[in-house]
This record gives structure tokens, sequence and C-alpha cells, in this order.
């Protein structure tokens, strides 16, 4: 896995690129990674969704929609999904709908409903459509947690069909496994790294 320091890891994604960590900058998506880990019967990799903003920031969905450092995240693993070649029209109306979100609250209720999916999902005679229906279910329309919002800022943005079918009430599990699925069709290109601090510099490891 290669070290990125936030210097370097800004020169090479594109601002608008999404962003997968286990950590979010507070531990509000827990529900989600617990649901998840009960729907597949294994710990989930990702807890959390963002997204790369310009001068070395994420927009997150914390407690409320904010814009944070990256180097809040030094010392995580992080995984980047953008497209190999550049669309910085696309990029720019994701920016652009996420901004218009700043400030909004954390759907608190999003997450018990990602948690009973998760719950429904571990019975063996129950399948995706049916947990991501119950996910759906219980959740506030006008509010969002992480990922929930980052698949339909993309989706406003005009990328219909990111995450797959189904509403947005997705975990970060999901949307990973999506873009993992598309990668070929949609030109995708992921980077999956550790942010150190800027005294370590670039290293690859075994």
């Amino acid at each position: 896995m290669i070290e990125l320091t936030v210097r370097k890891a800004v020169e090479m994604l594109p601002p608008g690129a999404f962003l997968l960590t286990h950590n979010p900058a507070s531990a509000l998506t827990d529900g989600i990674t617990g649901g998840e880990s009960l729907s597949t019967g294994a710990l989930s990799t990702w807890g959390h969704g963002m997204t790369l903003d310009h001068g070395g920031m994420v927009n997150s969905q914390e407690s409320r929609r904010v814009r944070l450092p990256l180097e809040n995240w030094e010392g995580s693993i992080l995984r980047a999904w953008f497209h190999c070649k550049p669309k910085p029209n696309l990029y720019g109306r994701i920016l652009t709908a996420l901004e218009l979100r700043l400030n909004t609250r954390y759907d608190w209720l999003g997450i018990v409903g990602q948690l009973a999916g998760g719950l429904v999902g571990w019975l063996p005679w129950v399948g995706d459509s049916l947990r991501g229906w119950v996910s759906s279910e219980i959740d506030v329309p006008w509010t969002n947690y992480c990922t929930e919002g980052e698949c339909e800022a993309r989706r406003k943005a005009g990328w219909a069909d990111f995450g797959g079918n189904g509403p947005c009430q997705k975990s970060p599990e999901d949307l990973d496994n999506w873009c993992i699925k598309v990668m070929d069709s949609e030109e995708l290109e992921e980077i999956t790294f550790k942010l150190v601090p800027e005294s370590q510099g670039l290293e690859t490891s075994a």
C-alpha cells in the first residue's frame, strides 16, 4: 500500500473524487459499519464516505455537513474513486451540490435504518432488495448520513446511475462494491493509501 501526504494526495486526486475511510472525523457512522457487518457476516472495511474538495479540504457529513482539512485523516487508510479521464464539469457540479448541503444535519434515523437493514439481511432467506427497502424506509428525507448525501449529490450532478439501482440509502461498502463492479464500464480509477504526515513523505510498503 502506498503512503501519501496531504500535498501528494491533492496532487494526484481531482477535486470531486469520492473518498472512503473507516474513520469519520467523528464516530457517527458506526451504525452503517455495524449494519453492513451484520448483513454480510464479516467486518465492514469502510465506515465513512466523503468528497475531496479544493485546497486540501474534504466535504464530509458529520453532525452537520462541513468542510474539513484532509489532514484530519492522517494515520487513516483511504480509498479514492475517480474517473481515469478528467470530468471537470461533472465534478464541479458534484461539489456545487454538496456545497448547497453544507450545515445540514445528520440523518440519525437513517443510521437506524442501516442497522435494521443489516439485521434483516442477516436472515438467510432475505435478499439485498429487501435489505435495501428496509434501509430506505427508515430515513428522514431532508437530511442525510454520509454516503446517502454523496450518492444524492452525484445523481443530481448528472451521474444518474451512481450507486446502482434503488434509492440512495447506501452504505460505504455498497458504494465501494458498485464502483468495483462498474470500474471498467465507467472508466474509474482506484487508489487505496495511508495518509501520513508531511515528514514521512511518499513510501511504498510490501
